[in-house]
């Protein structure tokens, strides 16, 4: 099993879709997309994935083309919500943490912890 630095600095798109939050960045070389996608309008602040269908954490190897990910249908995980857009504080942060899956090689994994995020919307 691998271990990785996620930094999330650069090209942010963050928006809600369905319900969802879905999170998506890429580190300052553009060599992987990190993406988060979790329920916005629960009141439940811890996600243990598998969650439910859409919640995932996923994380695309832009130079191997390798897709690694926590969802329903392989991996495991967990996302901590620690703050949520309002009208006075437009900041959604929190972290995450799992053990991500390949898709086109189970044998093949990868850890993330201490992962942390903080995206202004």
């Amino acid at each position: 099993m691998d271990s990785t630095f996620v930094a999330l600095k650069y090209n942010t798109l963050n928006h809600i879709s369905a319900g969802y939050y879905n999170l998506e960045a890429t580190n300052e070389g553009e060599n992987y997309l990190l993406s988060i996608i979790f329920p916005a309008y629960e009141f439940i602040d811890v996600y243990s994935i598998p969650y439910d269908n859409y919640t995932e954490i996923r994380y695309y190897d832009i130079d191997n083309g390798n897709v690694y990910s926590a969802s329903a249908l392989r991996g495991s995980g967990m996302i901590i919500k620690e703050s949520e857009p309002d009208s006075i504080f437009n900041q959604l942060s929190g972290t995450f943490e799992g053990i991500l899956i390949n898709n086109s090689d189970i044998t093949d994994s990868l850890f993330i912890s201490e992962g942390y995020f903080i995206f202004v919307f």
